[in-house]
């Protein structure tokens, strides 16, 4: 199968009317859980949304459904707990199982974040810092202990029902020692990527292992523009420019003119694709990106860690991969991050417009505020926290109608929407940079609001994907 023959296999499926975990909770992205389902599972590649939609519905186990508090120590019951988890009977590659997530809201459980415990546990981590993600690491290592699929099939039909989280699951086809796997191309004369055991698909994009620590060093020594960027904030840009275009893929939104897929066989028998970083080089070009997609069919996902990369530093080097001349000449777009305009990037709301009486949301915001302790918010009174965030929301929409730039936008990897950042400054004072941004979404009914909020250089790592040049203009 071809990458165009893939991408018509998976067509987008609008018409998922049928339930989906109702009985334990308000699934309200049922089509985006689906479409995850897919781009993890290998077993799933192939098939339709409400396919996997059924298939969830019947195969998932519900009996082990599992309950965990804000850092995710295993609770009893949902008495005191701030997540849920539903097992599928599904695995992703590295042979961890798969689950969908619930967060509190309120009184009710609603969602839903699909992924293997470590990118659950992850991704909330990187929105977290000290003593909380201390914690929250260590419990992601008792879980993984306890958890992780050790043994599986090449059967690629639909899983069965699993009775014990130890059952075998038969849903991915590559075997656990594939990670293994040394990514030489033969006629390249250097690895794509070192022979390791790292995880293919790291989800953490904020820390940097030593094994990795080269390739993101010598990224960063060859931008032009090094004003706001890391060796770790680039890893977090990579990441989500990969995340994003994997996304377009599974969707059939890719316009194809952001990639190119080798055109000619090496002697690896590997599948590549080449793409625009959109971040030029000293010598004012844009740096390239040679991916290796997951395993050899075309029909599965580009590698998301730096295993499967490599800086394409001239056409010899992507003609050695496969690439024919055609292909290096080719102008490559950047990857974009709205759907179907431009001016989904650009903030316009007025105060009315936001549910700023959103218990469930703002109580997310204050029960993080001990883990947050940036000037002060950590030591705030409950009150003190609404009344800023509400003051601080009005005044970035009166600043956004002179500044449309003032409030930014940031894309949000979970469910691939774009959400933007309010400037908190939490000391009341505008004569320095804003100690934390607070996150806002467009929500049901047209309403916009708070997500959560975040200390400055998280919020900056977030936007940098979207303006990567910010920081070095005006």
């Amino acid at each position: 199968m071809n990458l165009e023959e893939a991408r018509l296999s998976m067509q987008k499926n609008d018409s998922l009317a049928g339930p989906l975990f109702e009985d334990y909770g308000d699934c309200r992205n049922k089509e985006s859980v689906c479409q995850m389902m897919r781009i993890k599972c290998p077993a799933l590649a192939d098939k339709g949304l409400e396919d996997i939609r059924q298939l969830l519905e019947s195969t998932s186990l519900f009996d082990e459904k599992k309950y965990y508090s804000k850092n995710f120590q295993a609770a009893d019951s949902q008495i005191g707990a701030e997540y849920l988890w539903i097992p599928t009977a599904y695995a992703n590659n590295k042979n961890e199982r798969i689950y969908v997530q619930f967060a509190k809201n309120f009184v009710s459980w609603v969602g839903c974040f699909t992924g293997s415990a470590t990118e659950i546990i992850t991704n909330e981590m990187n929105r977290e810092g000290g003593k909380s993600k201390k914690e929250m690491s260590k419990n992601l290592n008792i879980i993984r202990s306890s958890e992780r699929i050790d043994t599986i099939s090449v059967d690629t039909a639909a899983a069965p029902a699993v009775n014990t989280p130890t059952t075998p699951v038969k849903a991915v086809i590559l075997s656990s020692t594939n990670a293994k796997a040394s990514m030489v191309p033969t006629s390249v004369g250097k690895p794509l990527a070192p022979a390791t055991t790292s995880s293919d698909e790291d989800p953490d994009t904020t820390n940097i292992l030593p094994e990795e620590e080269s390739f993101y060093k010598s990224f960063y020594e060859k931008l032009l523009v090094k004003v706001g960027w890391s060796p770790s904030s680039i890893k977090t840009y990579l990441f989500t420019m990969i995340w994003r275009e994997n996304f377009l893929l599974s969707t059939n939104k890719a316009k194809g003119d952001e990639y190119i897929i080798r055109s000619s066989a090496t002697a690896d028998g590997k599948k590549y694709a080449m793409m625009n970083t959109s971040l030029l080089n000293t010598f004012g070009n844009p740096i390239k990106l040679i991916i290796q997609f997951r395993d050899e069919n075309s029909d599965k996902p580009l590698g998301y860690s730096s295993w499967y990369w490599t800086i394409c530093d001239s056409k010899v080097t992507a003609i050695k991969f496969g690439f024919s001349k055609d292909d290096v000449n080719k102008e490559l777009k950047p990857v974009v991050y709205y759907n179907d305009s431009p001016n989904e990037l650009v903030f316009s709301a007025d105060i009315d417009d936001f549910d700023l009486e959103n218990e469930g949301r703002l109580e997310h915001c204050i029960d993080r505020k001990v883990e947050r302790d940036q000037s002060g918010f950590s030591s705030m009174t409950d009150n003190k926290i609404y009344s800023d965030i509400v003051q601080a929301i009005s005044t970035a929409i009166s600043i956004s109608r002179y500044d449309t730039g003032y409030i930014k936008p940031m894309y949000n990897r979970s469910n691939n929407t774009i959400h933007f950042v309010v400037p908190y400054h939490v000391n009341g004072s505008f004569e320095k940079a804003p100690e934390m941004g607070i996150i806002i979404s467009k929500g049901n009914y047209g309403l916009w609001q708070v997500m959560t909020v975040l200390d400055y250089e998280s919020v900056r790592r977030n936007c940098n994907c979207l303006s990567p040049y910010r920081a070095s203009s005006f």
